[in-house]
């Protein structure tokens, strides 16, 4: 099994940092960025596994930037996140442009963002912090 990377995206640093912290316990490897566009300058270097980031934040959209990302490696999980209504109508427009992504709401509980990021895989279970290898 690999070990996750994840890449943590919110203008808010205690939200930032709270998933990290959660991440951290779950031995999953995190990196926190407070903008889509410091997450965009540092995506290819890291390569993560799954994104988690907020809708709404100054400068781009979490929904913007998930965009790029996917257009630079379309097989990474992004999860977004947002605790205003008013996001519904961006993440269906990005739909109608054929964008799919998972969401969650804020608050978001801990519980629930492990169910989301640990329990899509092909083999009905994932080892905690561990992601899934197709093997040869």
């Amino acid at each position: 099994m690999k070990k996750l990377t994840v890449m943590v995206v919110d203008d808010e640093p205690v939200v930032a940092d709270t998933i990290l912290e959660i991440l951290k316990e779950e031995g999953i490897d995190g990196f926190g960025f407070s903008s889509g566009h410091a997450a965009l300058n540092w995506f290819s270097r890291i390569n993560p596994d799954a994104v988690i980031m907020d809708v709404v934040m100054p400068g781009i959209s979490g929904i913007a930037a998930a965009i790029e990302m996917r257009k630079q490696s379309p097989n990474c999980r992004v999860i977004l996140f947002s605790g205003q209504t008013s996001t519904a109508d961006l993440l269906n427009e990005a739909r109608s442009q054929g964008h799919q992504f998972e969401v969650l709401e804020k608050p978001i509980k801990p519980e629930v963002l492990l169910a989301q990021l640990l329990g899509h895989n092909d083999s009905g279970g994932v080892a905690s912090g561990q992601w899934p290898v197709a093997s040869d």
